[in-house]
């Protein structure tokens, strides 16, 4: 697929044009699973540490847009208790999601999502977008402390 195309790749410009055709403008989310989110932020992350206002700005509209259609039923499955008796498909969802979260963990923890609330203009305001849902994200799964305020 062209997820795993661009796994493959490692060049910014590639993935910023890729995402930027899609996720970054709200198209194709639904093709998305937990999979290939997990493969797709990093790609995101890649681009708001990026020197480019464009590639910065691509990358955080395309985590803004992964966390609006995602967050709620990733909250949903990790706070959802559990049944009794063994339930593998669950458990393999719980991962899935796990992974899901930890790479959103990751894109708080970036100098250049950091950063990217000190900027003026377009970047701030869509780091502020993100923050909301990504914040309302990590507390609700509870992937995080207070150390994020």
């Amino acid at each position: 697929s062209a997820i795993n195309a661009l796994s493959m790749q490692n060049d910014l410009s590639v993935a910023m044009d890729v995402l930027n055709a899609t996720f970054a403008k709200n198209q194709r989310i639904d093709l998305l699973n937990y999979d290939n989110i997990t493969a797709i932020l990093p790609h995101a992350i890649n681009l708001v540490n990026s020197k480019y206002e464009t590639h910065i700005l691509c990358g955080l509209r395309t985590s803004y847009n992964i966390l609006k259609h995602f967050s709620e039923p990733m909250i949903s499955i990790k706070t959802t208790p559990v049944a009794r008796g063994v339930d593998l498909a669950r458990e393999e969802r719980i991962n899935k999601v796990d992974n899901c979260i930890e790479q959103f963990f990751k894109l708080n923890q970036a100098k250049g999502y950091q950063k990217a609330h000190t900027r003026q203009g377009e970047v701030q305001e869509e780091a502020q977008r993100v923050k909301n849902l990504l914040l309302h994200l990590l507390n609700k799964t509870k992937a995080v402390g207070a150390e994020l305020e």
